[in-house]
């Protein structure tokens, strides 16, 4: 997992400079991205509801899915008054692995033949913004909105599934655990303007609820900072933290999703 000391070298550069201003994002549109390099760790149960049997997938370390992955991400804010605004953010993630002539346990079952894992996991973020705080250098955000959790973990087996020596399926077997959920947000955003050209942010996001047999909690933390390069371009990088709890009902089967996503981005960002 990524260190804090990442945060701490952001606010050493900062503390180079003496003077500040954080006037730039009062208002105005401002929007960026770029990639992140991302750790992951995930995992997954589906238990039938007919047997009680299950199967349960660590999908980096029993299947090899991608530990360390390029994951891009955008993030933006639209400030129409000292007092108001909208922020928006995604981040997409897209990792799989195949593993050829494998028998792998999965806990009640053994998986056998061709195995490949997907994840094409998707999260948006929108949210109005009303300030709480604000002076010449520093601002406090509450928002409120729309989390996206729109998650994409599937298991395809060419070849089969058993439970002992009994054959669930000799064919190919498809268990997909892939959702959409809008779940409500609520969070802070701080921002701290040190210089004329560095700032620093951290944004917390708590989305808790349920919607259509899905109920999911999660944690979201951006830390961020921006060095200022002109009038309109910024440079943008961070640390990012995702936690993600998800029990799914649907009507054979029960299904629990833990999904961990720690991630250091550097970007580039445009201010209106």
């Amino acid at each position: 997992m990524y260190s804090p000391r990442v945060l701490a070298f952001f606010l050493v550069l900062a503390f180079f400079y003496q003077s500040a201003s954080a006037k730039d994002d009062y208002t105005g549109f401002g929007i960026g991205g770029g990639p992140a390099i991302t750790q992951f760790d995930s995992n997954f149960k589906i238990t039938s509801r007919d047997t009680g049997r299950h199967i349960y997938v660590d999908t980096e370390g029993t299947l090899g899915l991608p530990s360390t992955n390029g994951s891009p991400i955008l993030v933006g804010s639209y400030r129409f008054s000292r007092k108001h605004g909208v922020t928006f953010s995604y981040y997409d993630i897209r990792r799989e692995n195949t593993v050829l002539n494998a028998e792998i346990p999965l806990d009640d079952y053994t998986a056998y033949g061709d195995i490949t894992i997907r994840d094409n996991t998707n999260l948006y973020s929108f949210s109005y913004a009303y300030e709480l705080y604000g002076d010449d250098n520093s601002f406090i955000l509450f928002t409120a909105g729309i989390y996206g959790l729109d998650l994409g973990l599937s298991l395809d087996a060419s070849g089969g599934i058993r439970s002992g020596e009994d054959i669930i399926d000799d064919s190919i077997i498809n268990k997909n655990v892939g959702v959409f959920a809008p779940l409500p947000l609520f969070g802070l955003d701080f921002w701290h303007a040190y210089t004329e050209r560095w700032g620093v942010g951290t944004k917390i996001s708590i989305v808790q609820g349920a919607y259509n047999g899905i109920d999911a909690g999660v944690f979201d933390t951006t830390v961020r900072a921006r060095y200022k390069l002109s009038q309109h371009f910024d440079v943008l990088m961070g640390i990012k933290f995702f936690s993600a709890d998800v029990d799914i009902a649907k009507a054979d089967y029960d299904y629990e999703v833990a999904y961990r996503t720690d991630a250091v981005f550097a970007g580039i960002y445009y201010r209106l």
